[in-house]
């Protein structure tokens, strides 16, 4: 009896499928009748069958990766005994991408249905074919595991950890899901043939990887042995709590247990993993003031090499308490032991300028330099920014620009730039360094470098808008110039992406050290479209749009389009834009920002009298027109209205129990309430701030800072997320209005800023 048939436990064969072996049938249809089946999921056929091994030999007349597809269609509807058999086939018989894709997800598919007697028998052929492919191994792995076959897993483990390739890496390094894993087994094994050193064993897995299921895993493990934790101890026992608790998100008894841990002398066991798990616990679960004490009480007890994690963790306590002084003094302290740690840099600065302006000028100089990855500082500079022109420090913001020329990202260049060049027309603000200047020609050339930088298309739109200089959102259409296709392709890229006859024949051949190339992946990708497994088909092709041409990215971004995945077509698109072989045509332009639900959007636009651009832009940025969306907060919908304020609009509109994933309704209540707030404050950009951060809050803003003009009250707004909405939004709206009302970018700026036409 063959593997798959022990798998589905037949008993007999159906007369009239025994026919189907010599028929060319495949689950008793013709290949093209399957497919269609397929892609409109219509199974029904299937209960009918009761051994899908006959008519096995019928597989190979599908098309090249169309069991594979099948079988993912299969899965997906719940009939898992007959997708083993197909995947079976495609595993032993198929060709790439497919053959290493089914024999992964086979693996896979019989461990999470604990068919562990039969990936014992199959796993090993599948492991001669790919001996380079980790999930392979950790799949027969687990089935040696969970059936105790411990001198097997022993030596399995062994053989692996002998490896320098990607299977020994995987499963010898101190991170990742196979990793953890690996540690799990030895740690276990070694209490079930009482090796002297499981303790050691257990003791790895807690102190040298992150916080993970394999944790939960074997502490449910030690609890359950009441004699194994005599042994371990209450101090150890109470370590592997925390981490247990951590793995869980339950931050509280976390920090209980790693603080009982603490006072039970369990600091010997700390580790660079462990410091850090401490601390987050502690943070986010147990106060920050005792959380900080209780680590610099034990200061002595760590070895000198933790000194640098232990003094980075506590300050970083402190800095979460608002205690930042002493922040500030625990932060050096680890910056002094481990310089080149960008992280420790991050959180001095940080804290520096909570701290006050003085403070952070000071050490922004001095740290600079060690800024390497300018990236990570962006979210830094982005708040120092918000608190200095809400504070009006026009000077502080010009000494952190002159850093940010040498050290910062190019997006954070033109923020503080456009910021500078309004603080010096509104504010007759003029750097010491520019005395004697004029100062509109200061302005002008601080509005440039926003101008000039493609990282923030925000403040390129507004500044080239504010320079009056032409503005070209997208290129002409592919049919508007002459012989520019291969251009707007990217020649180069998609013709290397096609190979010639021998060279797909050689594809089909690699066995062993395989690596897919990008004609692979988006054949691969290509097929989950055709059969309609479009969620899929996105995370493949968002896990491999690095190995994927940009008409590649198109053609999968307009699939998803054509069936209202909008949010994955944007996505994909996204991933495309930007890249060498991609030129942003009008056509893609209108990909990126569609008109879907056009007459729903143009009733409620006429009866609210909202502006067509800014209405279908805050939608995009909201939901990109996901109808059913919620989001983590709770918001639904198109619009994305929290169920209160859905239900107070709702009562004064007089709709009883209205669906917030009905379009038509949740627009219309949308609007409503869009057109309320622009009545209700003074400019449009309010109005949208109020949107996304809240009324009272808004009128808290106004309170607060009552001299700033438009733009700067925006980029004072003290929440990242409000004030990239607002920029999100006027960029989405200026799309809107050049492709489908032919309207100038100045014209859709000034409708949102109405100060807009006094900064030109």
């Amino acid at each position: 009896m063959t593997l798959m048939k022990r798998i589905l436990n037949v008993s007999a064969l159906v007369v009239f499928l025994v026919a189907c072996a010599d028929s060319g049938l495949v689950l008793g249809l013709p290949p093209d009748e399957l497919e269609r089946r397929v892609i409109e999921r219509e199974f029904a056929f299937l209960e009918e069958i009761e051994d899908p091994e006959v008519g096995r030999r019928a597989y190979r007349d599908l098309e090249p990766g169309a069991a594979y597809y099948v079988a993912r269609a299969l899965i997906d509807e719940g009939y898992f005994d007959i997708a083993a058999t197909v995947l079976e086939h495609e595993a032993t018989h198929g060709e790439e991408p497919w053959r290493r894709n089914a024999a992964v997800l086979l693996v896979e598919k019989l461990a999470k249905h604990e068919h562990y007697n039969e990936l014992l028998d199959t796993a090993p052929g599948l492991i001669s074919s790919y001996p380079d492919e980790p999930a392979l191994y950790q799949g027969y792995a687990a089935a040696l595991y969970r059936l105790e076959r411990d001198r097997e897993l022993l030596e399995l483990l062994s053989e692996i950890e002998a490896r320098d390739d990607a299977v020994g890496t995987a499963f010898g390094g101190d991170t990742g899901e196979i990793a953890a894993e690996a540690a799990l087994w030895r740690a276990v094994l070694a209490h079930r043939t009482e090796d002297p050193e499981f303790i050691e064993r257990f003791d790895t897995l807690f102190r040298e990887f992150r916080p993970a299921e394999a944790h939960s895993r074997v502490y449910l493990y030690v609890i359950s042995r009441s004699e194994l934790q005599d042994e371990l101890g209450s101090g150890r026992m109470a370590l592997y709590e925390g981490k247990h608790h951590l793995a869980e998100r339950r931050f509280s008894d976390a920090w209980s247990a790693f603080s009982r841990a603490l006072d039970e002398g369990a600091s010997e066991l700390l580790s660079r993993q462990l410091i850090h798990d401490i601390g987050r616990a502690g943070e986010l679960g147990g106060g920050w003031r005792d959380s900080a004490t209780k680590l610099e009480s034990i200061r002595d007890a760590v070895p000198h090499e933790f000194e640098p994690v232990l003094q980075e963790r506590i300050g970083r306590l402190y800095r979460a308490g608002g205690a930042h002084a002493r922040a500030i003094e625990h932060l050096r302290a680890a910056h002094e032991l481990d310089p080149e740690n960008e992280r420790i840099v991050w959180y001095v600065l940080s804290s520096s300028a909570a701290a006050g302006t003085e403070r952070f000028i000071g050490d922004l100089r001095a740290f600079a330099p060690m800024i390497r990855s300018p990236g990570y500082f962006d979210d830094l500079f982005e708040e120092a920014g918000a608190r200095l022109v809400a504070a009006g420090e026009w000077a502080a913001l010009w000494d952190v620009y002159r850093v940010l020329q040498e050290h910062g990202t190019e997006r954070m260049q033109a923020r503080y730039a456009f910021i500078l060049a309004l603080a010096v027309s509104e504010h007759g603000f003029v750097p010491q360094s520019e005395r004697g200047r004029d100062a509109d020609v200061v302005r002008q050339e601080l509005l440039a470098v926003a101008a000039n930088q493609n990282a923030s298309p925000y403040y390129a739109i507004v500044a080239r808008a504010a320079l009056d200089r032409e503005l070209e959102l997208y290129g002409p259409d592919e049919t508007e110039r002459d012989g520019v296709a291969d251009a707007r392709a990217g020649a180069g890229a998609d013709s290397a992406a096609v190979p010639t006859a021998s060279e797909a024949a050689e594809v089909s051949e690699r066995r062993v050290s395989y690596e897919p190339n990008s004609y692979e992946i988006e054949r691969l990708v290509a097929g989950y479209f055709r059969y309609g497994l479009l969620e899929l088909g996105y995370r493949e092709a968002l896990r491999n749009s690095g190995l994927m041409s940009s008409s590649s990215l198109v053609a999968s971004s307009e699939a998803l389009r054509g069936e209202g995945k909008y949010i994955e077509a944007l996505r994909l698109l996204g991933r495309a834009r930007g890249r060498r072989d991609f030129t942003l045509d009008r056509e893609h332009a209108k990909l990126l920002y569609p008109v879907p639900y056009r007459e729903k959007f143009d009733t409620v636009i006429e009866e609210h009298q909202l502006d067509w651009s800014l209405f279908y832009a805050l939608v995009r940025e909201e939901s990109h027109f996901a109808a059913e969306v919620t989001s983590h907060a709770g918001a639904v919908g198109l619009s994305q209205l929290m169920p209160s304020t859905a239900a107070d609009i709702s009562a004064r509109m007089g709709l009883d129990s209205p669906s917030l994933t009905d379009p038509e309704t949740n627009l219309m209540i949308g609007g409503f309430y869009l057109r309320g707030l622009l009545d209700r404050f003074p400019s449009t950009m309010h109005a949208l701030a109020a949107y996304n951060g809240g009324q009272g809050r808004v009128r808290t803003w106004e309170r607060t800072r009552p001299g700033l003009g438009d733009f700067l009250f925006h980029e004072a707004i003290p929440f990242y997320e409000t004030r990239e909405y607002v920029r999100k939004i006027v960029v989405s709206a200026v799309y809107y209005g050049r492709l489908y009302e032919d309207r100038s970018a100045s014209e859709v700026i000034a409708s949102v800023f109405p100060q807009f036409n006094g900064v030109r």
